[in-house]
């Protein structure tokens, strides 16, 4: 049991890597750009890593919960900045568009 944990973990990580190629290689119609992406999968990875620390507490030394803590809160630290990156950015083609609405008019 104690090897099957982290090869489980090495899949998960190897299948989210994989996600995330086939998403910026083959891009659809979103919302988010490859900044906000970017940030967004490197949170999801950061979280993972921090809650398989969490759960195996004893993967890197003898107690890694501090740690797990750190990585698990940068994570969603990450995950957060991304969708504040991806509105401001909007706000601003929204402003953009606006602006050449208001000129046309003119």
């Amino acid at each position: 049991m104690e090897i099957l944990l982290p090869i489980i973990f090495f899949i998960l990580l190897i299948l989210l890597v994989l996600l995330m190629i086939f998403k910026i290689k083959n891009p659809r119609k979103t919302l988010m750009n490859k900044r906000s992406k970017n940030l967004f999968f490197s949170g999801i990875i950061l979280a993972i890593i921090g809650a398989g620390l969490m759960f195996d507490g004893e993967v890197l030394g003898e107690n890694t919960v501090g740690i797990a803590r750190v990585i698990g809160i940068l994570g969603i630290g990450l995950i957060t900045a991304s969708s504040i990156v991806n509105s401001s950015e909007i706000a601003k083609e929204i402003e953009i568009i606006k602006k050449k609405k208001s000129l046309r008019k003119r």
